[in-house]
């Protein structure tokens, strides 16, 4: 632990006094050091802020930057990763550019439920994408014997131009949305592919459902033709056999999903919600801090399957389809995690080959 604490004291300093100088903050760092006493870097965190109600929004996003910064700074002093294989490690994050228009304020994506009760309701807010920064890292096997192979970003952008992604068909863009109660408090940093807010309790008729990060496969973009249209992503053109992510911070609850798009947007989709609006396919839970995967087919992995949402009967329930993918989704669902603070930033996205 000294060691641990050593790294900690000379690489995130400047997050660390900050946590410490703000209110509930410190209480949060030292619960984390008491997750790596005890080797427990998923279930402990997130119970750590269980009770996030109780925690200002500040306190939570200034743990959120110390966090990031020891989850990426001292790996090997302080974490015992899972075995899931050694993902490309991604650049450094540049000095960025202006944000991109991106998607200005409209109704956003639709919602949906996760857990049992309730149904799909509420739009919110969405935001755009932003400017340039550095690109990640690529290739990386995993523990499965497949490869992941990391995508390159600049910013919240991930351009067909550059060849980690071209080689996996691959052109799209990060955005938030969320439902009308949680969006005034969101704030969204392209550069970092952050996003930090407050999730508002679910309701009586389950109207506020949370908030999500979504990443699109195949998106034109503004400078494509035609611009800012969605295409279906066909995942076996490029024997892609799953999705990989890093996800760092304070996300209580966290879950990813992968949308397929509706049926009568094949030839393209200009709207702000382009997929099936039902139940999509994905992971309940997620790893903070390393490397997590799904897998498109059976696995005997348990951790790596995807499974179904569930939206309390709601919806168009429908079968996964991994050549009419739409995006990912990283959901934080006010019927799961309750009303709270989050502050999380998307590291790393990979194609498992």
């Amino acid at each position: 632990m000294q060691q641990c604490r050593s790294c900690w004291e000379a690489q995130c300093d400047g997050d660390y006094g900050q946590c410490q100088a703000t209110d509930s903050c410190g209480g949060l760092a030292d619960c984390a050091m008491s997750c790596i006493a005890e080797g427990d870097f998923q279930a402990c965190p997130q119970d750590c802020t269980a009770d996030a109600s109780d925690v200002t929004a500040e306190a939570v996003q200034a743990f959120g930057q110390f966090w990031t910064c020891a989850v990426t700074s001292c790996v090997d002093e302080c974490f015992t990763l899972p075995d899931v294989g050694a993902g490309g490690t991604g650049g450094d994050f540049g000095s960025g550019g202006d944000p991109g228009s991106g998607g200005a304020a409209a109704d956003g994506g639709s919602g949906g439920m996760s857990s049992s009760g309730g149904s799909s309701s509420g739009t919110g807010g969405r935001l755009g994408v932003g400017g340039n920064s550095g690109v990640g890292g690529s290739g990386g096997s995993s523990g499965n014997s497949d490869v992941i192979h990391w995508l390159s970003f600049d910013d919240a952008w991930a351009d067909s131009s550059v060849p980690e992604n071209a080689a996996v068909g691959i052109s799209g863009g990060f955005y938030v949305y969320g439902d009308d109660c949680a969006m005034p408090s969101v704030e969204w940093d392209p550069e970092g592919r952050c996003v930090s807010g407050t999730l508002c309790s679910s309701g009586a008729e389950y109207e506020n459902w949370g908030v999500a990060v979504g990443f699109d496969f195949h998106n034109t973009g503004e400078e494509g033709e035609p611009p800012n249209t969605k295409f279906p992503w066909d995942a076996t053109e490029h024997d892609a056999l799953g999705l990989a992510w890093t996800v760092s911070g304070v996300a209580p609850g966290l879950q990813v999903w992968v949308t397929n798009i509706a049926p009568a947007y094949d030839e393209g989709c200009t709207e702000d919600e382009c997929a099936i609006a039902g139940p999509p396919d994905g992971k309940e839970s997620t790893v903070l801090g390393a490397v997590d995967r799904m897998y498109f087919g059976p696995q005997a992995n348990q951790s790596w399957r995807m499974v179904k949402d569930n939206w309390g009967g709601a919806g168009e329930y429908y079968t996964f389809n991994p050549r009419k993918i739409l995006a990912l989704q990283f959901k934080m669902a006010s019927i799961v995690s309750g009303a709270g603070a989050f502050s999380f930033c998307i590291d790393e996205i990979g194609v498992i080959q």
